[in-house]
C-alpha cells in the first residue's frame, strides 16, 4: 500500500462529510500507510460516492475521472449497492469504511472480525509485567474522545446508549449532559464498539442532570472504557509516576483508586508491576493510567527503584483519602 492514499467525495451527507476525517485517522493508526481527504482540485485515489446524492452521478469533484479511480458507493438503502463492489450505507462507521476502502484499493484487512470486535479486557499471565499495546476498546476511546478536544462553534454531539441512555456534550462550552449516573459508565462502555457521535441541533438537552466538565467525560471513558490496553498516544516502552494528584472536583471518588495513586507517588513502574504491588485489578490499573494521562495526573518516566520517603508519604494521603470516601459513604474505587 503507498504510504498516502487520498480520498475523495461526492454527494456525501454532512454528518459524514464532519465524521470521515476522524474515521481516516483511525484507519491510519491501524493500518500501514496514510488516509486523507483530498482538497480543492487535487486528484483522488478512491472515491466515496453517494450513488443518489451526486450530481452529477458518479462524478468525482476532484481533478480525477470517477472511470479512472477506484469508487466506493454509499446510500442509505443497502439494496441500491452494486452487488460484488466495496459500499457503504449510512450512518458511516469507521471500521466498514476501513474495510470498503481497502478492498476498493486492492488491499485486505490485516485483522480477523474477531479481532475488530472488543471483547472482555484482556488479562496478562500472572506476575507478567510491561505496559500492554491498544486494543479495539482503548483505540475506540480515544477515537470518542478526540472530538471532544475541538472547540469549534456548533460542534454539539450527542451518544445514544444502551437502555435509553445518552450523552450529550459540547466541546465549545466545555461541558456535558448524560442520563447515566456515574456509576453507570461501567455498564455503558463495553458496548461503545459500535456508536459514534452525531451531531445535535439546538443546544445540549435541558433537565437531563447537571452541566458536568469535559474534563470528567474524558475521565470516565479513559477510566471505565479503556481497560484493555493503553490508549494509542501513551508510550509503550517507559514507566508511570505521578505528575499530580487528581483534581477531585474532576475525578469522581466512585472512579477512583487510591493505592495506585499512592504507588505512583514514590515509584516509576509499568502497568503489570503497578498491578502486582498494589493488589488492584490489572484493567482497573490501565484505566487508572489512561484517565490519569488525559487528565495531566500521570506522566511517563523510567523505571526507578521505590523511593522509601514517597511511598511513606503516599501511602499516608492515600490512606486519609479513604478515610475521607469512608466517612462520605463511598466505596474507593467502586463502580
Amino acid at each position: 500500500m503507498p504510504k498516502e492514499i487520498r480520498v475523495g467525495t461526492r454527494g456525501l451527507r454532512e454528518d459524514a462529510l464532519r465524521t470521515l476525517p476522524l474515521f481516516l485517522q483511525r484507519v491510519a493508526l491501524e493500518k500501514e500507510g496514510e488516509w486523507r481527504l483530498v482538497s480543492g482540485e487535487e486528484a483522488a485515489d478512491v472515491l466515496l460516492v453517494d450513488i443518489d446524492r451526486a450530481d452529477p452521478p458518479g462524478g468525482s469533484g476532484t481533478a480525477a475521472a470517477q472511470d479512472e479511480i477506484p469508487v466506493v458507493a454509499v446510500s442509505d438503502d443497502p439494496g441500491r449497492l452494486p452487488p460484488g463492489r466495496p459500499g457503504l450505507v449510512y450512518p458511516l462507521r469507521a471500521q466498514e469504511l476501513g474495510r470498503a476502502l481497502l478492498r476498493s484499493t486492492g488491499a485486505e484487512p490485516s485483522e480477523s472480525p474477531e479481532s475488530e470486535t472488543p471483547a472482555e479486557p484482556a488479562q496478562p499471565a500472572p506476575g507478567a509485567k510491561g505496559n500492554p499495546p491498544a486494543g479495539p476498546c482503548s483505540r475506540k476511546v480515544a477515537e470518542l474522545i478526540e472530538p471532544l478536544r475541538r472547540e469549534q462553534a456548533g460542534t454539539d454531539l450527542r451518544l445514544d446508549l444502551e437502555d435509553g441512555h445518552y450523552l450529550a456534550a459540547s466541546p465549545e462550552k466545555g461541558y456535558f449532559v448524560t442520563t447515566l449516573h456515574i456509576g453507570g459508565f461501567a455498564h455503558q462502555c463495553p458496548g461503545l464498539a459500535e456508536k459514534e457521535w452525531q451531531p445535535i441541533r439546538g443546544g445540549l438537552p435541558e433537565g437531563q442532570g447537571p452541566r458536568r466538565s469535559m474534563a470528567q467525560l474524558e475521565w470516565l471513558l479513559a477510566y471505565f472504557g479503556a481497560r484493555d490496553g493503553l490508549l494509542p498516544q501513551i508510550p509503550r516502552d517507559a514507566g508511570f509516576t505521578l505528575q499530580a494528584w487528581p483534581d477531585y472536583q474532576v475525578v469522581p471518588m466512585a472512579a477512583n483508586k487510591p493505592r495506585v495513586w499512592a504507588y505512583l507517588k514514590g515509584h516509576a513502574a509499568d502497568a503489570g508491576t503497578i498491578a502486582a504491588a498494589t493488589g488492584v485489578d490489572w484493567g482497573e490499573v490501565v484505566g487508572s493510567l489512561n484517565a490519569g494521562w488525559l487528565a495531566g495526573a500521570v506522566r511517563s518516566a523510567p523505571v526507578t527503584t521505590p523511593s522509601p520517603a514517597g511511598s511513606k508519604d503516599g501511602t499516608a494521603k492515600a490512606e486519609i483519602i479513604g478515610k475521607i470516601q469512608q466517612r462520605l459513604g463511598l466505596q474507593p474505587g467502586g463502580e
